[in-house]
């Protein structure tokens, strides 16, 4: 049974575990509350999650319709590979499709994700440290640590670094089979990671680096030889591995030679962590204000942007006392070192390409490179990630395991009632220092979106466009197209010239620029004939706010819906099918 692997044999570690697991859902709740009692109804905003969500549901739904053509989603049409324009999100959609499904509502999705993410998240992190230590106490502390500290927090937008329990679990595969040498953690170890880069490439690279760490120091250790692990069966293997990946990967890379698709390295500069962001705290913290005392100062322009970058005050004292007992200590088991190293290398490579000191890159005598750099130059796919900052994840996760090792190596001759206290005593600063700070707007059910969408629920083969279109950048409006593309959800047959996701096509933007300058005229309406499409949605309301808004595209204002859809009627290209107050739709001849 695969519970051998986990080594849960025994009916009372079993049941100790799902208590464990029940405990973890629990907090998840907490932390989410009042998410568990409107999961189908609410999320926690209108912007990147209505994207994963749209994400989420069309991956569902691709891989029963049409599997083969899975990456060719129905945004930003006639693009193919569109889904390749974000992260795919593979893995969390299929293992929470089902309960999803019982919502029979598109958002419930990703906040059953969210939910799942932080329980599985804690309870994976807590049974690595179970296995490192043999010790309960200890191992709850770390699990519940990860899940409450404001780094992670802060990430619950983004699923995708938030949906990581493979990458401990991976690591204790790893660990487990250099410590017995049964080739089938070797092959368990290998699935984590496949399912964890199929949701996402970041955290694939959180296990590829830290295996790589792990199994270098547990070389030099010699707990692990070459023998044990070049062997015809476990290179077949990772081969194979690879093989499974390949299809998923194609895609990206072939949007990448598509459009010469890169991060601009300066992105990757801006978003990292620097030093003095690992005072500056997020929402869910209680200490903002008194942290506050160290970054706000006079010398910082109110422009300049801080990262999130406190790990919690229990976290913070874990790392100082992990810094001092690696120092003290002369031996150290590869165990420890390797975790350490992990929570290291995530620390660096937050930081970014270069050094910055006080809000400046360091620039006398030199700039100061650091290994993102050239990691960013020499690995495949790491010049299509911007958010350095992230990698502070692995950092969190890597501190968590190896303070909790040397929490229990320090305590482990103290008496019962002495290791208790501690240990409660960092659960209760944890608790007190959260602060409930995720609001939840009201998302309404499919029944309540606008009658246009409804009205194309039993429709087929329509491929339209939405007006007035926007660019990602044409604020404040962008933040419609994020809505409209989460009511498409109501037919995924649809294929829409509209899209929101990480990444947009820059011929795309610049057709959607030239487009609304030029809509509704016969050229342009003849040019979206040629791109096969047959169905244009009109939205007054919109048309009328850009008017009153004196809003310029080129400098040039638009017209009102009026002027639009009377140009609209009297156009022999069309038909006028249905009009509602929030849009008229019309069939393109």
């Amino acid at each position: 049974m695969f519970t051998s692997y986990l080594d849960l044999e025994k009916p009372k570690e079993l049941t100790r575990h799902a208590a464990i697991i029940c405990l973890f859902i629990i907090l998840s709740i907490f932390i989410t509350y009042p998410l568990i009692f409107n999961i189908g109804s609410v999320t926690s905003g209108v912007g990147d999650e209505l994207v994963l969500s749209y994400i989420q549901n069309y991956v569902i739904y691709g891989i029963i319709h049409h599997p083969l053509t899975l990456f060719n989603a129905p945004n930003y049409f006639p693009y193919l590979n569109t889904l390749a324009y974000s992260d795919s999100l593979i893995t969390s959609s299929l293992l929470l499709a089902l309960p999803a499904w019982l919502f029979h509502q598109p958002i419930a999705i990703y906040n059953l994700t969210l939910l799942f993410s932080l329980s599985s998240l804690g309870w994976s992190t807590f049974f690595l440290i179970k296995y490192l230590t043999r010790d309960w106490l200890v191992s709850l502390l770390g699990g519940t640590l990860i899940i409450f500290s404001p780094v992670i927090l802060d990430k619950y937008v983004h699923l995708q670094v938030l949906f990581i329990f493979l990458v401990p679990l991976s690591f204790y595969f790893l660990i487990k089979f250099i410590d017995s040498k049964k080739e089938m953690y070797f092959y368990v170890f290998l699935l984590c990671f496949i399912l964890q880069t199929l949701n996402s490439f970041l955290p694939g690279y959180f296990i590829v680096f830290g295996s790589i760490l792990i199994v270098l120091i547990a070389y030099f250790k010699k707990e692990l030889f070459i023998s044990d692990l070049v062997t015809k069966k476990f290179i077949l293997s990772g081969i194979f591995a690879v093989l499974i990946l390949l299809p998923f990967i194609i895609p990206y890379y072939q949007v990448s030679r598509e459009f010469g698709y890169t991060r601009d390295i300066r992105d990757t500069i801006h978003f990292a962590v620097q030093p003095e962001d690992l005072w500056y705290t997020s929402q869910f913290s209680n200490l903002s204000p008194f942290l506050s005392q160290f970054w706000r100062t006079s010398t910082y322009p109110s422009s300049i942007s801080f990262k999130n970058g406190f790990p919690g005050i229990a976290i913070f004292f874990l790392t100082v006392l992990t810094i001092y007992h690696l120092i003290k200590r002369k031996k150290l088991d590869y165990q420890l070192l390797s975790v350490s190293s992990i929570g290291l290398l995530g620390l660096i490579l937050s930081l970014g390409p270069f050094l910055h000191i006080n809000r400046q890159t360091i620039h006398h005598p030199f700039p100061i490179p650091l290994p993102y750099l050239f990691f960013y130059y020499l690995i495949p796919g790491f010049n299509g990630m911007r958010n350095s900052a992230r990698w502070e994840v692995l950092f969190i996760l890597g501190t968590i395991i190896a303070g909790s090792m040397v929490l229990h190596i320090l305590t482990r001759s103290w008496s019962s009632k002495k290791r208790y206290i501690l240990v409660l005593s960092l659960a209760v600063i944890t608790l007190v220092e959260f602060k409930p700070s995720i609001n939840f707007v009201s998302i309404g059910k499919v029944s309540d979106f606008p009658k246009e969408y409804l009205y194309l629920q039993n429709q087929t083969n329509v491929r339209m466009v939405e007006m007035p279109i926007y660019n990602w950048n044409a604020e404040p409006y962008a933040k419609i197209e994020y809505l409209r593309q989460y009511y498409a959800l109501s037919n995924l047959d649809v294929r829409r010239v509209n899209g929101v996701s990480g990444f947009s096509p820059p011929p795309w933007q610049e057709f959607v620029s030239s487009l609304l300058i030029s809509f509704p005229s016969e050229k342009s309406l003849k040019e979206l004939k040629s791109l096969g499409i047959n169905t244009i949605i009109i939205h007054p309301q919109e048309y009328d706010q850009m008017v009153r808004d004196r809003y310029q595209v080129d400098k040039k204002f638009l017209p009102s819906s009026t002027k639009i859809i009377s140009s609209m009627d009297s156009s022999k290209l069309l038909i006028k099918l249905r009009s509602y107050s929030t849009g008229v739709i019309y069939h393109l001849n």
